[in-house]
């Protein structure tokens, strides 16, 4: 049986959605979030099914996107692998979002959002630690010092609210890949075995559109691509990441880097309209690539712009080969993650 209520979180209401079901002799209940409680939604909820769950003050204190505590679930009867309630607390009281225009609601139904889709997975949420916010130089996400939480910087300026919102995203990822490398050592196999090796053939496609591309320093900066290994030291002196296939340098020190720049793509835009405009993008590379390849078969002895004609159909070809592998890498990210 299905109905709704209300839980008041830090005086706020938020409407779920509770459905009780048998697992053996007992029964339990599944509690999946909706949404604040509005004029339109309220009559969803009956005075007898109408319940109040307030913050702790323990919960008050910190900044997590963890899901609800132990007891919380307890206390509902249910499960550590049903999709979890998410009544905790999500930001830490130092940080003023409202002042930069960050939305405390939207974040939370973003977390809400990824701890249920973990859960779906078979991934047990209570052992994924805690997403703290707290104040930093810059933004970016890294381990704490006890790596018992995964702290998203955000600094007081300089920051608008899609880049913070695409670090969470970020946060999320890494939260996600370590999870799966601990409870479900064949979804990272699978993950770490497509990545890594489609991340090396992304490098080497880099490096050929780098190598054929105009100006003195691009040699240099082929070779330096593939001393280091990584884009993360040249990406400002490369071109536009679109032009060659990627979204991001700075997230390509590693195959997890790119994996998880990907599923904040797809979460930030949406996964169907990234895939669309993904498509969209390949399909303009293609075009490219046909015109260039026409050029080239049309190549005559005495051409003066022979050279500039097929460093242009290398261009091309690396830049269609990147997105075919970035294409790949999304139905793996889609696959696993959603």
């Amino acid at each position: 049986m299905a109905y709704h209520v209300i839980k008041t979180i830090k005086g706020r209401q938020y409407l779920y959605r509770q459905e009780g079901f048998r697992e053996g002799d007992k029964v339990r209940t599944r509690s999946t979030y909706i949404g604040p409680v509005t004029e339109a939604n309220r009559g969803l909820v009956s005075k007898s099914s109408s319940g109040s769950a307030a913050a702790s003050p323990s919960e008050s204190a910190g900044s997590s996107f963890s899901a609800s505590k132990p007891a919380e679930r307890a206390s509902s009867g249910q499960n550590a692998k049903s999709p979890p309630p998410a009544s905790s607390e999500i930001f830490r009281s130092k940080v003023n979002l409202k002042k930069q225009k960050i939305s405390e609601e939207s974040l939370h139904r973003q977390q809400v959002i990824f701890t249920n889709r973990m859960a779906s997975k078979g991934v047990d949420v209570s052992k994924m630690p805690p997403i703290v916010i707290k104040r930093g130089l810059s933004l970016g996400h890294k381990r704490s010092f006890g790596k018992k939480q995964l702290i998203v910087t955000l600094p007081r300026t300089g920051v608008n609210r899609g880049e913070f919102r695409k670090e969470c995203f970020k946060a999320q990822g890494r939260l996600a890949i370590e999870a799966f490398s601990q409870q479900q050592p064949e979804k990272f196999l699978k993950l770490s075995q497509h990545f890594d090796q489609s991340f090396r053939k992304s490098q080497g496609l880099i490096s050929d559109y780098i190598r054929n591309a105009r100006g003195k320093s691009a040699k240099f900066r082929a070779i330096a691509l593939k001393v280091w290994g990584n884009t993360a030291q040249l990406h400002k002196h490369l071109p536009e990441p679109d032009k060659v296939g990627v979204y991001d340098y700075s997230s390509r020190k590693s195959w997890q880097d790119e994996a998880v720049s990907i599923y904040a793509e797809m979460n930030r835009k949406g996964a169907s309209a990234f895939r669309q405009n993904l498509g969209e993008k390949m399909g303009m590379a293609r075009n490219e690539l046909d015109r260039a390849e026409t050029d080239l078969k049309n190549l005559t002895f005495f051409n003066m712009k022979k050279g500039s004609i097929r460093r242009r159909a290398a261009r091309a070809r690396a830049r269609y080969e990147n997105m075919r592998e970035m294409n790949r890498k999304v139905e793996v990210v889609k696959e696993l993650f959603y």
